[in-house]
C-alpha cells in the first residue's frame, strides 16, 4: 500500500463515507477491517465482484462498496 500523500481518498462502506490516506485493494480493505473472506460476497459500484478480482481492484475516489455476510441458520 503506497502513501497517498497526504491527501484523503474518500469512499463508501455500506452506504458510510470513508477516508483513507493509503491507497487499498479490495483484499487490502478486508484484511484490514479483519473480515473473513469465506464468508462475505462484495458489491464493487453495484456489480458482484468475483473474489479472483479482489486483490487486483483498487479502490478509487467515490467507489460504493458493499459487503454482505453469509449467515448460517437452522
Amino acid at each position: 500500500m503506497s502513501e497517498n500523500k497526504n491527501q484523503l481518498l474518500p469512499f463508501y462502506i455500506n452506504n458510510k463515507k470513508i477516508f483513507s490516506t493509503q491507497n487499498l485493494t479490495i483484499q487490502n480493505l478486508l484484511n484490514f477491517l479483519n473480515l473473513n473472506s469465506n464468508l462475505i460476497v462484495i458489491e464493487y459500484n453495484k456489480i458482484i465482484l468475483p473474489k479472483s478480482l479482489w486483490q487486483g481492484t483498487v479502490i478509487k475516489t467515490g467507489d460504493k462498496i458493499e459487503f454482505v455476510t453469509i449467515v448460517g441458520g437452522g
